[in-house]
């Protein structure tokens, strides 16, 4: 018996597990004041795929009338025009971590603390500005006011015309409504309604919807905190297509090189999505981008990360719990000013990052491009990944990528562990003029000559030669001749 309770227990956490992933976003639509009553639709309704305006990471925004790439910590769902004062409803219940309202600026959230670490904000809410003493912001049936105890805190009153009047907080205290004294509870229950969808800090009304890494810390909204939330919330997940769109090699190889990976969305159809701002079939839910490279000969098993001097061939948005993007702050240790959540760190042939078209206004291409532009060709077998001046090879054996045909790979990873590969692409490193490293000639199978070059790091290029035996008419002569690299031909 115990047994079969134990196989039923494993069962149910599975199923949770699997349910947890795809959680709805749920809002209750207001149609505004009827008479003198606040009138919201009677059904609950989830947002959909083609109401998300902008996705995780680094996004292209308009801010202050002017177009910046910046680090966008969360989702923005917005079902289009007068969706101010909708219900937002918890996707998962929990306590109240933080309600914040401040005097010094305009934008307010409110933090759930939710089990099995489905903990979320939700931006935006309310209007601009804040309620005075005494006084109430108001939206729709929703009211927001400073509490009485503990005074420094704030409270979200729900007052509906057909049933209960609630106050929620981050805290338990009181808060004084229409001359009554309502206790304030920091506990909300799943699909509670919690906030009006609003526009403070901003210039329309949508949710901004966060997700955190861990809810536990002093500042919640930081880029390292923020997660996204599409690696739970349900959205239509598209596939892609991945290209190696532009290969730039620059000799000499101690020069810097750089490739540009294109990871574009596709509909269910296979089809690409139309440039628009916002995508009715498809979510841009990238997580981490790769490049990868192998000599053209070798087997698969052998592509890996290309090591530059600074970074390897590897770009994270750091989306998905217990992940840490990469470049950042930090990571690796020695790197900062380079993260890629930074303004000024757009993706270029000069460096290495993001540069985001989808969900831009005056874009909205269904793709992003991932720029790897710490690539040194003619780079040491021995330089160490770090910010330090970088160590070129002298000859071709020194390389760490000697002469020759390679296979680039590119792959991209989903918030949902969705795995995306590029076609290889055939490059052709040649940064050493090329030479005859050795020369033997065997006599009946003996060696009877030996003549090389060989590289001393305080003299460069040393020739030296032996003669063991005799050559003698009649023998059956053999020249090997090794060059420096390989080569199509050589003429004797």
């Amino acid at each position: 018996m115990k047994n079969k309770y134990f196989i039923i227990l494993i069962f149910l956490i599975i199923i949770y597990t699997l349910s947890s992933q795809n959680l709805p976003v749920i809002y209750q639509q207001y149609n505004g004041l009827v008479g003198l009553q606040h009138n919201y639709e009677t059904q609950l309704d989830t947002f959909q795929t083609s109401h998300i305006t902008s996705d995780f990471g680094k996004r292209y925004i308009k801010e202050n009338n002017v177009w910046k790439q910046k680090w966008h910590k969360g989702v923005d769902f917005n079902r289009g025009i007068n969706d101010k004062g909708d219900h937002l409803l918890a996707i998962s219940g929990g306590n109240i971590r933080q309600l914040f309202v401040s005097s010094n600026v305009d934008y307010k959230f409110i933090a759930i603390d939710g089990p099995n670490n489905l903990d979320f904000g939700y931006g935006h809410i309310f209007e601009d500005g804040i309620p005075q003493s005494g006084s109430v912001m108001q939206l729709g049936d929703l009211y927001l006011k400073q509490m009485y105890l503990p005074p420094d805190q704030f409270a979200i009153i729900y007052a509906p015309s057909n049933g209960d009047t609630i106050a929620i907080g981050p805290t338990t205290g009181y808060v004084i409504f229409n001359s009554d004294t309502l206790s304030v509870t920091d506990v909300v229950t799943d699909n509670q309604v919690i906030a009006p969808l609003g526009d403070s800090g901003g210039t329309n009304a949508h949710l901004h919807l966060y997700y955190y890494e861990n809810i536990n810390e002093p500042t919640l909204n930081t880029n390292d905190n923020c997660i996204d939330p599409l690696e739970v919330v349900s959205h239509a997940q598209p596939n892609y297509e991945i290209t190696i769109d532009s290969v730039q090699t620059v000799y000499p190889g101690d020069s810097l090189s750089s490739v540009k990976v294109r990871c574009t969305m596709l509909n269910p159809d296979g089809s690409v999505p139309a440039t628009a701002n916002h995508y009715d079939n498809v979510t841009m839910n990238i997580d981490n981008v790769e490049l990868f490279i192998k000599k053209e000969y070798e087997p698969d098993s052998y592509y890996n990360f290309i090591k530059g001097n600074s970074f390897e061939s590897k770009i994270i948005h750091g989306a998905r719990a217990g992940t840490t993007r990469y470049p950042s702050d930090g990571n690796p240790s020695w790197c900062s000013n380079t993260d890629i959540a930074n303004t000024s760190q757009v993706g270029s042939f000069t460096k290495t990052g993001i540069k985001a078209y989808a969900y831009c206004d005056s874009l909205g291409y269904p793709y992003d491009d991932f720029y790897f532009s710490d690539i040194f060709l003619r780079i040491a077998e021995d330089d160490s990944i770090s910010s330090t001046i970088l160590d070129a090879a002298e000859i071709n054996n020194e390389a760490r990528y000697p002469d020759g045909k390679y296979l680039l790979k590119a792959k991209a990873v989903t918030v949902r562990d969705s795995v995306y590969w590029s076609e290889p692409q055939e490059i052709t490193i040649d940064n050493f003029v090329p030479y005859i490293k050795e020369v033997k000639i065997y006599s009946n199978g003996s060696t009877a000559y030996w003549a090389g070059w060989h590289w001393w790091e305080s003299t460069g290029l040393v020739y030296s030669e032996q003669v063991d035996s005799p050559i003698r008419a009649g023998n059956d002569i053999t020249i090997k001749v090794t060059t420096s690299e390989p080569l199509d031909t050589l003429i004797c």
